[in-house]
């Protein structure tokens, strides 16, 4: 799970059941019987599905464009990150 810093009055539970609402469920069977056309249908109206076995969500489908705009956010927050600790001194040399 990402933690988010709290921001404008949405707290890290608000914005997780949002995710979490926001997201389309396929069943396991569901996908056995249609195949990857449900997949594509439901990623047509939001950019991430959730495929649930036996009753337990899973795991999460998305597409690429989208898979690679999550994987630039996240280098994004890593580089400020390192940024930050940088000006602040949190860092070690060594010889």
């Amino acid at each position: 799970m990402w933690l988010l810093p709290e921001h404008q009055g949405v707290s890290q539970l608000d914005f997780q059941s949002d995710l979490e609402n926001s997201m389309s469920n396929i069943t396991a069977n569901k996908l056995k019987t249609k195949g990857v056309s449900i997949i594509e249908t439901e990623l047509e109206h939001q950019p991430e599905v959730v495929i649930s076995v036996r009753g337990k969500e899973r795991f999460v489908v998305m597409d690429m464009a989208h898979y690679q705009y999550l994987r630039e956010c996240e280098l994004s927050a890593a580089v400020a990150e390192t940024q930050t600790d940088l000006k602040a001194g949190r860092y070690a040399k060594e010889l």
